[in-house]
């Protein structure tokens, strides 16, 4: 039986997730937005050298996120108006 297993059992260890990312310029600070009820998506706020502030969707971020993208994740609204003709 494939659902049975033992207490003895030595516990499968678990999976770890990671990627590296890199930024083409310095960071001077970052911190993610936080919503009063979490209701909105998460962004990372990146603020550079030069004053400017950049906003990263945190689901771009994900580890869990495929690595390559697949056909209907690459299709944009144009896209989508295309296949419906």
């Amino acid at each position: 039986n494939a659902t049975a297993f033992s207490s003895l059992d030595r516990p499968q260890l678990p999976q770890v997730l990671q990627q590296s990312y890199i930024f083409p310029s310095s960071i001077s600070a970052m911190e993610a937005t936080i919503t009063e009820r979490g209701i909105t998506s998460r962004h990372l706020l990146i603020g550079l050298p030069s004053g400017a502030i950049l906003s990263l969707p945190k689901a771009l971020l994900d580890p869990r996120r495929p690595e390559i993208p697949t056909e209907q994740s690459r299709c944009t609204d144009t896209c989508r108006a295309i296949h419906q003709l």
